[in-house]
């Protein structure tokens, strides 16, 4: 029986840490804007829209990606059991 290669598929806690990184950045640079919004003479207002619509993106992006994964994992796995029937029959037809 011949293994599954892997390899080629990122991890799961591997991507989640990628993209935690990235949420947490923006969650850090919206903060960041926000307390400069309250400033005299600084409006902040457009970099605030901004980054909200881009961590929105992101965490579109990221929910993408996860679901992906999940879905090549599956298909894997189905893979792998079928593989196996095979060499159950094949046992028996001999």
């Amino acid at each position: 029986m011949q293994a599954v290669d892997r390899s080629h598929i990122p991890t799961r806690p591997l991507i989640t840490a990628y993209f935690q990184y990235r949420v947490d950045d923006f969650e850090d640079r919206i903060d960041c804007f926000e307390e400069r919004d309250t400033l005299p003479d600084e409006d902040m207002r457009v970099a605030i829209a901004k980054a909200r619509s881009e961590l929105k993106q992101l965490k579109k992006e990221r929910d993408a990606e996860l679901a992906r994964l999940k879905e090549e994992e599956q298909v894997i796995l189905d893979e792998h059991s079928s593989v196996n029937m095979a060499v159950i029959i094949d046992a028996l037809e001999n």
